[in-house]
């Protein structure tokens, strides 16, 4: 539901749908690679258990630092004035009302 919500954000302050469709990829991507190392012996089986151990905690907490940065990089940077439109009155489709 997370992943789903930043997609959709990174959609909004965008304006493009490019921007959701490479991260989609991008996560997509770094998934079947893991498996595939982790399939030929290259990644431990260990590497799912990442990030749940309490040692591990300043490696999440870096990781959540540096996404929000990210989308806060991508909102300030991206098309903030320009908001998509919720309704578009003067398409050239009939109405059907």
């Amino acid at each position: 539901m997370a992943l789903g919500a930043m997609f959709g954000y990174l959609l909004v302050w965008s304006g493009t749908m490019w921007v959701p469709i490479l991260a989609h990829f991008a996560n997509n991507t770094m998934g079947v690679l893991g498996y595939y190392l982790i399939d030929k012996g290259v990644l431990s089986k260990d590497v799912e258990e990442w990030g749940t151990g309490p040692e591990q905690f300043p490696l999440v907490l870096l990781s959540l630092i540096t996404t929000g940065l990210l989308l806060f990089l991508i909102y300030r940077n991206g098309s903030v004035n320009t908001k998509m439109p919720m309704n578009q009155t003067d398409s050239p489709a009939p109405r059907i009302d």
